[in-house]
């Protein structure tokens, strides 16, 4: 499990995804925005945890992190959304957004990458069971 590098993809995702939390618990302003990202950020954890644990099952590892791609697109755009609409009133809180939307796409890139050597892996088992 540990040894393939999708896993440690993996790791790195459910490393960015607690960086993630430590910082949103810490911001003082709470909107309804701000518990929307909460509620993402924690079922991507979630996700990413389940797709490790599912490392025998590949086609259910890979639409476990297509899933994850699609909530982090969200949460990027709810992101965005705050920048741009907040960005006169808020202006000690983009640089945190500014933060997090880089986290986020650094955890697209995980999961894209983390597919990209799952399908390898599927493409290997399959040409070894056409040698048998």
């Amino acid at each position: 499990m540990i040894y393939r590098i999708q896993t440690l993809y993996l790791f790195a995702s459910i490393l960015i995804y607690s960086i993630i939390l430590f910082f949103l618990y810490k911001i003082d302003l709470w909107n309804p925005i701000i518990e929307i990202l909460l509620i993402i950020v924690s079922v991507c954890t979630i996700l990413s945890f389940l797709s490790i644990c599912c490392f025998k099952k590949q086609k259910v590892q890979i639409s476990l992190n297509k899933t994850n791609i699609l909530l982090n697109i969200s949460m990027n755009i709810l992101l965005m959304s705050i920048y741009l609409y907040n960005y006169n009133y808020l202006f000690f809180f983009t640089k945190k957004i500014l933060l997090f939307l880089f986290l986020c796409i650094c955890n697209i890139l995980l999961f894209h990458k983390s597919n990209k050597y799952i399908n390898e892996d599927i493409k290997m088992i399959n040409s070894m069971d056409r040698i048998r």
